[in-house]
């Protein structure tokens, strides 16, 4: 784990040891002063959910493997958390012999994952690739399409459902292809 510079992109990085515990980190989050990581294939070829120091870097807890009941977890991208640090991610499952993507909770200490929103995968949806909730309490989601457009929607975690992916005008990368990854809101914004 490392810290940014806003002002030059100065890396500092945080312990010498925390790497080797979340070597495949996809998703990242801070609230109320604790780090949580979401893992991608890092314990024995299991996603898992870890917390760590963020001055330290190092690992506080975990990394605990992540489950749902009746099923397995396929894939992770992500990590978002609500105003009560509730820590979200977006996830694949595999149950009653159906794969699907989710928006779904995580529990930090168990690693127990709970689907909350079904992502609706079609359309030419190619790659989930953020989730980001606002200090209003909106959780969006973000995708890339297989035309290289950078699409948004919005998720409501209560109803289980999201709106429609939205064109994010003006998003390419430096080969001309939209997209969007590691998006995060201030916290007074």
């Amino acid at each position: 784990f490392a810290t940014i510079s806003p002002t030059d992109a100065a890396l500092t990085f945080l312990g010498t040891d925390s790497i080797d515990d979340a070597s495949n980190v996809v998703g990242e989050e801070v609230c109320d002063g604790v780090g949580y990581a979401i893992d991608d294939d890092g314990l024995d070829d299991a996603e898992s959910v870890l917390t760590w120091d963020i001055e330290t870097g190092a690992v506080l807890t975990g990394p605990t493997a992540l489950a749902i009941a009746g099923g397995t977890i396929e894939n992770v991208v992500e990590a978002d958390t609500l105003a009560a640090c509730t820590l979200l991610t977006i996830v694949q499952v595999y149950i009653d012999l159906e794969t699907s993507w989710h928006i779904a909770s995580v529990d930090r200490a168990t690693g127990l994952v709970t689907p909350l929103v079904e992502i609706d995968y079609s359309d030419g949806l190619v790659e989930l690739t953020g989730l980001a909730t606002d200090s209003a309490g909106v959780t969006y989601l973000f995708a890339d399409f297989t035309t290289n457009d950078a699409v948004v929607a919005v998720a409501d975690l209560s109803a289980g459902t999201h709106t429609p992916f939205q064109l994010m005008d003006g998003v390419r990368d430096l080969y001309g292809d939209n997209f969007t990854h590691g998006i995060d809101f201030d916290a007074v914004d």
